[in-house]
């Protein structure tokens, strides 16, 4: 897997948690019952994705993408969590370091969520801390609801050969997807047989099909983030109609809608 590919997939997936620490919990209760009911929707999220990611082909098969969650607790002078032995000291602290400054912020809100997007490595993996916090303004603490995600660093492709063309080609088509690739492929000098041949190396796939595999995520972080219909959604995310939406992601790609969960009907 291209470290380009995961670079592309990185950002999304940070997007998809904003989108989560944005949802309507009920952090005027904080209790052990909202913990829980936190961790297994951020549970469900990212094992969700990362059941899309292989249906479609965007990660290779392997099944300790998801590693744990863990519950960490702040206050302004450090962090407690029972399983903070198994997780990277830079990357807690890295996590303490961003909810101590929230915390020392004035403003009006006693209790307010952010997102946590940590990265770290270990000898042989890439690692991800992700999931919320929430903050206690009034007694300056917090309570991180975390996800630990990684990959054997021997998952990872690395090569000198960078085609920064392809990220930019990739970003107009993604906007103005009525143009061809042949006429993006002029626009950067390249041959239609080339930007197919770097497609294929670094995204796993060709420009047209990668695209729509984007608008596929964009299609679920709507259905669970948003109360839009399913036909709102379709119209949005430029489906020709909800029976095209459809017929991609259950009969194409074998991902029925109805397993995506629909998190303000959870809340």
């Amino acid at each position: 897997m291209h470290v380009q590919l995961i670079a592309i997939l990185d950002r999304k997936l940070e997007d998809s948690v904003l989108k989560y620490s944005r949802l309507p919990f009920h952090t005027t209760a904080l209790n052990s019952n909202l913990y829980s009911q936190i961790l297994h929707n951020g549970a469900i999220m990212l094992k969700n994705r990362l059941d899309f990611l292989n249906a479609v082909n965007l990660i290779p098969v392997y099944n300790r993408y998801y590693k744990q969650e863990v519950l960490i607790y702040h206050n302004l002078k450090g962090s407690q969590s029972r399983l903070d032995k198994i997780i990277e000291g830079e990357a807690l602290t890295a996590i303490q370091q961003t909810i101590t400054d929230h915390l020392k912020r004035t403003d009006d809100q006693q209790n307010r969520v952010i997102p946590i997007f940590q990265h770290y490595s270990s000898s042989t993996d890439l690692m991800l801390l992700t999931g919320i916090s929430i903050l206690d303004k009034e007694s300056s603490t917090a309570v991180s609801l975390i996800h630990q995600l990684g990959m054997p660093l021997s998952m990872v492709e690395f090569t000198i050969y960078k085609p920064v063309y392809l990220t930019q080609l990739l970003d107009i088509y993604q906007k103005k997807t009525d143009l061809s690739v042949k006429a993006l492929a002029t626009m950067f000098g390249k041959s239609y047989k080339q930007v197919q041949k770097d497609s294929k190396l670094y995204f796993g796939t060709t420009l047209y099909n990668f695209v729509l595999k984007l608008k596929m995520l964009d299609t679920i972080d709507d259905l669970m983030f948003t109360d839009l219909t399913l036909k709102e959604i379709a119209f949005k995310n430029n489906f020709a109609d909800y029976g095209s939406m459809y017929k991609l992601f259950s009969k194409q790609y074998n991902f029925p809608l109805q397993q995506i969960p629909r998190f303000l009907t959870l809340i």
